[in-house]
């Protein structure tokens, strides 16, 4: 999460603020009251890096999850490149156009480039730390990629959508007790409880307890 310096207009932070809150959500209904977040906050204050940065994010996410909507994802890689030319020694708008790259471009190299040079911006920006973990698992880098997604949480422990990332790394790997630990975050984190329980209804079906994780 950003400081308040990147814009002095203290409704506009709040509307990123309140952006962020939603986004950690990650569901449909949040991503969309997100983005409108962020587009009141980048219209409050049209140099703000960090809300384009959310924008971008936001727009995404909802192309993926709901629209599949081309022109989502220009607006979202608009949003970003508006971010880094605002605030090029700021890590955001790297962060908003590596998940772009990462996810629909499949630029792997320049998706980690985006995240490197968004860490030495910021190595503490637990965005990025979690990102960057998802692509080093990606390229099989399985012990650093857990090392950066607990860095994030120990900088932010009170994130779901972290938990939950750190969780299906654990299951993957195999790391059952682990990935219970996690999920019993997440239990107490989320407002819905839903993604607690697919995490845990994950965790039993590889326990080979298919029954409990039907109910």
């Amino acid at each position: 999460m950003c400081s308040s310096d990147l814009t002095d207009n203290t409704e506009a932070y709040s509307q990123y603020l309140l952006g962020n809150q939603l986004r950690d959500q990650d569901s449909p209904d949040s991503n969309a009251h997100a983005l409108v977040a962020y587009q009141r906050a980048v219209a409050l204050d049209p140099r703000f890096a960090a809300g384009y940065a959310g924008v971008a994010d936001a727009e995404w996410r909802l192309a993926d999850m709901v629209t599949g909507d081309a022109a989502g994802l220009k607006r979202a890689r608009a949003a970003a490149e508006r971010a880094i030319a605002l605030a090029p020694n700021l890590p955001d708008g790297y962060w908003a156009r590596a998940a772009l790259r990462m996810y629909y471009e499949f630029d792997w190299e320049g998706a980690a480039s985006d995240l490197r040079m968004a860490l030495a911006q910021d190595p503490n920006d637990v965005r990025v730390l979690r990102d960057y973990g998802q692509w080093l698992a990606t390229k099989g880098s399985y012990d650093e990629a857990l090392q950066k997604l607990q860095q994030s949480l120990k900088l932010d422990p009170l994130s779901a959508s972290g938990w939950l990332q750190l969780g299906r790394l654990q299951l993957d790997l195999g790391q059952l007790s682990q990935a219970k630990e996690s999920a019993s975050h997440i239990a107490v984190l989320a407002q819905d409880g839903a993604r607690a329980q697919a995490l845990a209804g994950e965790v039993l079906m590889v326990e080979g307890r298919y029954a409990e994780a039907l109910k």
